[in-house]
């Protein structure tokens, strides 16, 4: 309760409501993984107990900082419909404000970001990174306080500091775009054509030698439907990466205009916490509210509201059809409630013949082997399909490769719920003759001295679906997305010819997996400028292409002018497939972002995780707003670790780079 009144005093307040998660079946697997881990309960996310007397309640209705956990149920309803109310207020004079006044508050957000507060915000008296450490099982050998948990701690700060800076850059390049009615310049002018889009050359990316493209289709015209004037949209948070639902909600205040309530995952209550510090110019402008996760039934009623005209969720197909059918039952469906989303996707890497170099082959492999083992296989972009000519005669070496980069990169958790069930689904599918298990090493943090840990360590199973169009063709695998450490292996025949590879491998990829949100292609140098590639290309009907590289480089193109979402046009409200809308460029007729890289392309491997000490000082470089303030932060983070390195051999507590 102290913590709850702690924030209650403060300009900015967190709202304990109920929220949409990923499913019932979900949120089941995820109150028993909660349940299992006592730390997560005791620090992260338990609800309150209710107060007894109305003087603690705070009033009947409540005040813009008052949390709607300490009213009872009625009050609490009228709780709701005052932010709604508030919220509504607010969307009225945000529509009509000039573009001036929007830029200025995008860099009031950008500053906060800078500022590098958030860093250390702590929820329910403790850092809210030791909570995503808990989450994901990086908690088991030393309570999330060893080297490598406070590496993996320091690298996601990092990421996540830099994603949503580099998106609030391209935010504000938009509007300053939009404030000058200047389009977009030079890059309004496409590169090239090709077949039916017009391909758009996007910004620099963060990531060297990686560059990207924006592909949209031709004779399209950029149309705005502004919101309606007095409604709110509802953000349904992500659950599994940490910046994903902030870059929603700073998509839909400054792309589209719209005033927001967030309702966080409950798998991460403890992202209020940083949240709380870089959204507080939206909230104190009463732009953004927040809400945590209590249940379905009060999802219910957050979707049904009145005042809710717009649903944006980050999750899976059941989400979004639970949505649906709240909608149908209160009268505000399909025309009333617009619904904007981003599913899964059973994602294919295309791997194409031809003359391969022994270095080319092992750097690829281990990028797919990474991409599958990164945060467990929970990731909507996670390579679940591998597309192969079994008459490659280099493929048993790839297929080594990868099996060797399978055991020799750190296996970590397979933390979200479900995943242990899931796999076990798929294995049950395909039988042990067609399922090899390869097993790796365990992450450092993900298993105590005893060898116990607080989460599955799953080994990523490659199921061999056979050859494609085949009898005893299995494609179990390809129906849906399977957010767990399984890789399957899908086969043709095509006789060592590239042409006749990526014709039938893009075939299989747009009409027989399920999804088209993302998807890879690697190929070797030697048939860089292939016609058949870029015809391939060209065909993949995915909303992100990576070329040599994974789409994890797909979503940062996002912030440089490309975007994020499954390809358009492919989908309805009865079949969402990989979901509607995208986040990102505005431009007219938007399909997909191509994102390219060399075969080998060391500066751009991030399989690795840096020190939490080189991390902090990237940190606090790349989030700086200048070249001297960057110095001085890199000076303090070096400071602070010699310093403490002292204190550790004295004797202190703490002691060394833990003192930070």
């Amino acid at each position: 309760m102290a913590s709850l009144a702690r924030k209650a005093a403060g300009t900015v307040a967190v709202t304990r409501i109920a929220g949409a998660g990923d499913g019932a079946g979900a949120r089941k697997a995820a109150a028993g993984a909660t349940t299992r881990n006592p730390k997560l309960l005791g620090g992260f996310g338990c609800r309150p107990g209710r107060p007894t007397s109305m003087k603690q309640r705070l009033g009947a209705v409540p005040s813009p900082t008052t949390p709607l956990s300490l009213y009872a149920e009625g009050e609490r309803s009228e709780g709701l419909d005052a932010i709604m109310e508030s919220l509504s207020r607010a969307q009225r004079e945000w529509g009509a404000s000039p573009t001036s006044k929007k830029i200025r508050a995008a860099e009031a957000v950008l500053s906060r970001v800078e500022s590098l507060e958030w860093r250390e915000a702590e929820w329910e008296g403790k850092p809210w990174a030791t909570g995503q450490l808990y989450l994901e099982g990086y908690d088991a050998l030393a309570g999330g306080e060893d080297a490598a948990a406070r590496a993996h701690a320091a690298s996601q700060k990092m990421t996540f500091g830099l994603v949503v800076k580099n998106y609030l850059q391209m935010v504000l390049r938009e509007l300053s775009r939009r404030d000058a009615e200047a389009g977009y310049g030079s890059r309004d002018r496409p590169k090239r054509s090709v077949g039916s889009y017009d391909v758009f050359e996007c910004e620099s990316m963060s990531v060297p030698n990686v560059s990207a493209e924006a592909w949209c289709l031709k004779g399209a015209v950029r149309t705005s439907t502004p919101p309606p004037s007095d409604s709110v949209c509802l953000v349904l948070g992500a659950g599994n990466q940490n910046f994903l639902s902030l870059i929603d909600v700073i998509d839909r205040v400054f792309q589209h205009d719209q005033v927001v309530l967030l309702k966080h995952h409950p798998l991460r209550p403890f992202l209020y916490a940083p949240y709380e510090r870089i959204l507080a110019p939206l909230v104190e402008a009463g732009l953004v509210r927040m809400v945590l996760d209590e249940g379905i039934a009060f999802a219910e009623e957050l979707c049904s509201h009145v005042r809710v005209g717009h649903v944006h969720v980050t999750g899976s197909g059941a989400t979004h059809d639970a949505i649906c059918r709240t909608l149908d039952a209160s009268g505000r469906g399909a025309g009333q409630v617009g619904v904007t989303c981003e599913l899964g996707c059973v994602t294919p890497w295309l791997l194409c013949n031809g003359e391969w170099k022994a270095g080319e082959i092992e750097f690829q492999a281990k990028c797919l082997a990474f991409s599958k083992k990164f945060g467990g296989g929970a990731n909507c972009l996670s390579p679940q399909a591998l597309i192969v000519d079994d008459d490659w005669p280099q493929l048993p070496e790839f297929l080594e490769a990868l099996k060797r980069s399978l055991r020799d990169l750190p296996t970590p958790p397979a933390y979200y719920p479900g995943a242990e069930d899931r796999l076990s689904a798929l294995k049950g599918e395909y039988g042990p003759g067609r399922c090899e298990p390869v097993a790796g090493t365990p992450h450092p943090s993900s298993t105590s001295e005893a060898g116990s840990s607080t989460r599955p360590l799953l080994p990523v199973h490659l199921l061999d679906c056979g050859y494609f169009g085949e009898s005893d063709f299995v494609a179990a695998g390809l129906r849906k997305e399977a957010f767990c450490p399984a890789l399957c292996l899908v086969r043709v025949r095509a006789g060592n010819d590239m042409s006749s590879f990526l014709s039938q491998a893009t075939r299989v990829a747009n009409d027989h997996l399920e999804g088209s949100l993302s998807c890879s292609v690697s190929f070797p140098e030697s048939a860089k400028g292939s016609e058949d590639l870029e015809r391939a290309i060209e065909a993949l009907k995915y909303g992100a292409v990576g070329v040599n590289c994974s789409t994890v480089f797909g979503y940062v193109s996002s912030t440089a002018g490309g975007g994020w979402g499954a390809y358009p046009g492919l989908y309805t409200r009865e079949n969402c497939g990989s979901g509607f809308g995208h986040i990102g460029t505005l431009r007219a007729g938007y399909a997909k972002s191509v994102v390219r890289s060399a075969s080998v392309n060391t500066l751009a491997d991030i399989s690795s995780v840096p020190p939490a000490l080189l991390s902090d000082i990237l940190c606090s470089c790349f989030l700086s707003s200048s070249a001297l303030q960057a110095i001085r932060r890199s000076l303090g983070v070096l400071a602070a670790a010699f310093f403490g390195l002292f204190k550790f051999s004295a004797g202190g507590p703490g002691g060394g780079y833990k003192a930070l």
